[in-house]
């Protein structure tokens, strides 16, 4: 199974104040737990990114569109086509667990496609 994955860092934290995403959770910043967590499911990991100068360690970063949507099709129209599956996480939610994303990822195998 070919798995690919698409983590949204592309926020301004408009809301919350400041860019969430950046903020430092125990020793590493908020991005960097999803995508670890991520790239023990997906072969090919694109992050949507606003601009900001990190250097994500991922096959691709695209820059984000002007609605959450647009920024999911950004990241899409990255991933090679023998990808069957495709993994799209907010990267503001550093706490996803293992257990989550497998049980997504074996329902959509089973249904044809899953959310959590």
């Amino acid at each position: 199974m070919k798995v690919a994955a698409i983590i949204l860092c592309g926020g301004t934290g408009e809301r919350f104040g400041s860019d969430k995403i950046c903020q430092m959770l125990g020793d590493k910043p908020v991005w960097k737990w999803s995508v670890e967590t991520f790239r023990q499911f997906a072969d090919f990991l694109v992050v949507v990114d606003n601009g900001r100068d990190i250097k994500y360690d991922v096959d691709v970063v695209v820059h984000g569109g002007s609605t959450r949507q647009k920024s999911v099709q950004n990241g899409l129209l990255v991933i090679p086509d023998e990808f069957e599956w495709v993994l799209i996480h907010d990267g503001a939610r550093p706490f996803v667990s293992l257990e989550l994303i497998g049980s997504v990822l074996d329902y959509a195998t089973d249904k044809g496609a899953a959310t959590a």
